[in-house]
């Protein structure tokens, strides 16, 4: 940190080194305000601005790559000096001299029977020594509390966000006032949904595993120790099947109203429609441009900043006709270590098995899925078709059957995959009597 002490209310550079990814580091400071993150050669820098405090603090950074959150992860501390009056109880008539560290106060003479000292309290150094003359030339060396303080807390930066997940683990960063890491006593932790396991230290940080709600949604973690408080904010998502419910296409013009339980992503594929949340429901009214209308309904999920770990990808049919002009609906899902989606994450897409036809790019969209269509080949067998995203890779396979009573064969999903495919619901309504 340059300068290495910062007073209230002033600007430090903080330099962050050994963060080897390509995404920017995850920071976060129990007290101040941190800038965004700059990319310099030798790592990362960003700019902290000490809070307008009037007594010593310390403060503690944690920083992790968002790359690998879970394993290059480090912490810091900072600290805050204050100019306090200090007056300490002195003999009537003495003069006394305040040492701390190397630095000498005084002499100051006493007024009545104290004496006040005007001293740099820095948080580290809490204590000093007071020499104390009397009027008759006697002397005396006492002890002197300068500052009390306070800890200070904060989170290890990770996943925000969860999806198909049973259990969060999480770390914190408890530094005492003067700034050392607190690791005698466990700080208190509780959370608005799910439960605390388990608190326990492992290295000099307190390892949290967090049940998570059953029932999803946004949730506070709190931390608690002496006074000194930190929140982490998260959500978490069950990978279950959402229940549509539609009601009818007239046989004559007229439209289609379709619902589903809020939280969930309603998303129109053919008609016209916008998504709207209505109550405990998400709602759209659909008007077709032919003779059907169909959406994909799915959990919501808060999209991921982190690194791509994991491809998930399904298919609307498991096997499809091999004449030439059936098509395929398939989802892609990027995921994080955590299970959560990531937006914008670009794919790039082509055929290693079979001749029938997809894009050879996407990018997922704000839930963090990309939909494509597949056209199948007039080759009856598998299709296999490679996903690419940075440096992780899958292939995903779909049957093309030889007419209803050649032989067909429905590919297995990996249980990641599976589980978002029976959490996604595809809802066609088609024209009374166009069906």
């Amino acid at each position: 940190m340059d300068p290495a002490v910062v007073r209230a209310g002033g600007v430090a550079s903080v330099k962050i080194t050994g963060a080897p990814g390509d995404l920017p580091v995850l920071v976060r400071a129990s007290v101040g305000t941190l800038g965004t993150p700059v990319r310099e050669t030798d790592g990362w820098r960003v700019s902290w601005t000490a809070p307008k405090t009037t007594a010593p603090l310390v403060g503690v950074f944690t920083v992790a790559d968002a790359t690998w959150p879970e394993l290059a992860f480090a912490t810091a501390v900072a600290r805050i000096p204050a100019k306090q009056a200090v007056k300490v109880d002195v003999p009537a008539g003495s003069k006394s001299v305040l040492s701390v560290g190397e630095t000498k106060i005084g002499p100051v003479a006493a007024t009545g029977t104290s004496a006040t000292f005007d001293v740099d309290v820095d948080p580290q150094a809490r204590t000093g020594t007071l020499d104390i003359t009397r009027a008759d030339g006697t002397t005396e060396s006492r002890g002197v509390i300068l500052a009390t303080g306070t800890a200070a807390l904060a989170w290890i930066p990770g996943p925000a966000s969860f999806a198909g997940q049973s259990t969060a683990i999480l770390r914190l960063a408890a530094v005492g006032a003067d700034g050392g890491m607190l690791v005698a006593t466990a700080p208190r932790v509780t959370s608005t949904a799910g439960t605390v396991r388990d608190l326990r230290l492992e290295g000099q940080l307190w390892r949290v595993e967090l049940a998570l709600p059953p029932a999803g949604g946004a949730f506070t973690v709190a931390a608690d120790f002496a006074g000194a408080k930190a929140e982490l904010k998260l959500n978490s998502a069950p990978l279950t099947p959402v229940r549509v419910t539609a009601g009818a296409l007239p046989a004559e013009g007229g439209d289609v109203e379709i619902k589903a339980p809020t939280p969930a992503a309603l998303e129109v594929r053919e008609g016209k429609g916008t998504p709207k949340i209505i109550g405990p429901e998400t709602v759209v009214r659909l008007v077709p441009a032919g003779d059907r209308v169909s959406v994909v309904a799915h959990p919501v999920v808060v999209p991921s900043a982190l690194s791509p770990r994991r491809i998930a990808v399904w298919s609307d049919v498991p096997v499809m006709a091999a004449d030439g002009v059936a098509t395929a609906g398939i989802t892609v899902a990027v995921l994080d270590a955590a299970g959560a989606p990531l937006k914008d994450a670009e794919v790039a897409i082509r055929l290693v098995v079979g001749d029938g036809a997809i894009a050879s790019t996407a990018r997922t969209d704000a839930h963090g899925l990309a939909h494509l269509i597949y056209t199948a080949s007039k080759t009856p067998g598998p299709a296999g078709i490679r996903l690419d995203v940075g440096t992780i890779w899958t292939e995903f396979p779909i049957f093309q059957a030889a007419g209803p009573t050649g032989p067909a064969l429905a590919v297995p999903l990996d249980p990641v995959s599976a589980a978002w495919r029976d959490a996604t619901t595809w809802t066609t309504v088609y024209r009374e009597g166009k069906a």
